[in-house]
């Protein structure tokens, strides 16, 4: 039988809930509210090693046999992590960010020839009441700066009540939604990343809020 307890080794304080096991066993118990612990370990396993963890703390390491002694006094060194200093400001985070992504669109965009994604989409028309129907389809889409867009079509399904033919599900044309202005169904809409997009921004008679 193992007894012990184990205690901050800067301050002398008990630690409770400390994580004693046997090295290569799950034979283990932790430490009660007073730090202190006691446990058996069958003579077939001596000699052993006792692993003792706990957060914020360098594990330590105890080996004991049939003459080592039973009681135990662990002292725990405490484990400091340097961390990067905090700079606290008034300024929204999110704003920050944006602005970085503002700033490098400007550089990726100029360099970019060629993307391909892959794609879901789903289309629902609906009524005051009712969901009317509903258009799924799966692709690639393909993009390259001269040739334009290209769209594999891998699979797609629709509700019963419309036809394949009439599934027209797809991205055959996919709006890059990093430009400052983008066309949709012939309405031009203002980019998530457009310098003015945190405002309303009339745009072919819509007011668009992105």
């Amino acid at each position: 039988m193992i007894e012990g307890s184990v205690t901050d080794a800067q301050t002398g304080e008990t630690l409770p809930l400390a994580n004693i096991t046997v090295e290569g066993t799950y034979r283990g118990t932790i430490t009660n509210e007073d730090g202190s612990f006691s446990m058996s370990i069958p003579d077939s396993l001596l000699p052993a090693t006792l692993l003792i963890r706990y957060i914020g703390y360098h594990t330590y390491s105890h080996s004991v046999s049939l003459q080592t002694g039973r009681q135990l006094e662990i002292a725990l060194e405490p484990s400091v992590t340097e961390m990067d200093a905090l700079v606290v400001t008034d300024e929204n985070p999110g704003e920050r960010i944006m602005r970085e992504v503002i700033r490098r669109k400007q550089q990726w965009r100029q360099k970019l020839d060629t993307y391909k994604a892959e794609a879901y989409t789903r289309q629902t028309l609906s009524n005051d009441t009712s969901i009317v129907s509903i258009s799924e389809s799966a692709s690639q889409v393909f993009w390259d700066d001269e040739r334009g867009h290209r769209e594999v079509l891998r699979s797609k399904r629709q509700t019963s009540n419309i036809l394949p033919g009439e599934n027209v599900a797809g991205v055959s044309y996919l709006p890059n939604l990093y430009d400052d202005n983008i066309d949709i169904a012939g309405f031009e809409v203002v980019g998530i990343t457009h310098p003015n997009a945190g405002a309303d921004f009339p745009c072919n008679g819509l007011i668009t809020n992105r």
